[in-house]
């Protein structure tokens, strides 16, 4: 962990909160269309633990379609992808990309707004 590993993890955190905020927009706005908001919360939180590494992490997954689902869903970034940026154990091609694709995945989930 050093203090270059941490400046490289603020982006990646703010980007990981800005994606979990625009979901969580998304969902409230189709709670307003349904009475089983309950039901898609639950669904929304399981994908989440799931994917983020919160529940397993994600190297030691044992499924090869989970590890391809959490390189193309935006779950990773929540919580996986800061931890490994402080840790020193992603490349920094990998930062680049996680970071970049992130970005433009927020633009695309803030576009509605």
């Amino acid at each position: 962990m050093t203090v270059g590993s941490i400046l490289l993890a603020v982006p990646a955190v703010l980007l990981g909160f800005a994606t979990s905020f625009l979901l969580g927009a998304s969902l409230t706005c189709l709670a307003f269309w349904t009475t089983r908001v309950y039901s898609l919360n639950d669904f929304y939180f399981a994908l989440i633990t799931l994917f983020s590494g919160q529940f397993v992490p994600l190297p030691i997954d044992a499924g090869a379609s989970s590890r391809i689902l959490s390189q193309f869903l935006p779950f990773q970034m929540f919580k996986y992808v800061p931890a490994q940026i402080i840790l020193n154990r992603l490349s920094p091609d990998a930062i680049l990309l996680g970071l970049c694709s992130r970005r433009g995945l927020v633009c695309d989930f803030s576009a509605p707004f």
